[in-house]
């Protein structure tokens, strides 16, 4: 593998894993919590803010989702049909010679998914406290936070049932074949 092939796997793993989802979580804090951006002079004005801002936040929930999806594989692990994507068999396979470029995208996808439907649910769930807390419930929009349900689980759907199957198959057929 060439290091330009190594830096793209790895760059596209990233961006599915960190970057996409923190962009779509500047996006809900901004239609959820737009007075936060204020109060702590974030500016989204500018592509360094709003990079900076999309780092800072992908990093920060999506470890949060890391934290929950361990919880929820842990709590149903008696289930021995629920598995999910081994990320090390992407080590693996490179060890072996075999290109996985198509399995990294995969992978990042399953946990880019699971990532946007955790963290969108965890940013929709807190909205109605944060509006209670702040005296604004009746700024609450329940449209919007219908809008964030939905995402939420369109996104957890597609992470936990296509892309944790496909991903899992893949490495199946990656190591069946020799």
């Amino acid at each position: 593998m060439s290091e330009v092939e190594g830096l793209a796997k790895f760059g596209l793993f990233l961006f599915l894993a960190f970057i996409l989802p923190g962009i779509i979580y500047v996006g809900f804090v901004t239609f959820y919590y737009p007075e936060i951006l204020r109060q702590f002079g974030w500016d989204l004005n500018s592509w360094v803010g709003f990079l900076g801002l999309s780092v800072f936040f992908g990093l920060l929930i999506t470890s949060i989702c890391f934290v929950l999806e361990n919880l929820l594989f842990s709590l149903l692990k008696r289930y021995k049909d629920l598995k999910r994507p081994e990320i090390i068999m992407l080590g693996v396979f490179e060890v072996r010679n075999k290109r996985t470029f198509y399995l990294n995208q995969l992978v990042g996808q399953y946990i880019c998914h699971f990532n946007v439907g955790m963290g969108v649910l965890i940013l929709t769930l807190a909205y109605p406290f944060y509006s209670y807390i702040n005296g604004n419930v009746s700024m609450l929009n329940p449209l919007k936070f219908v809008f964030g349900i939905a995402i939420s689980i369109v996104n957890l759907y597609l992470s936990l049932g296509v892309f944790r199957n496909w991903s899992l198959n893949a490495i199946k057929r990656y190591e069946d074949e020799r």
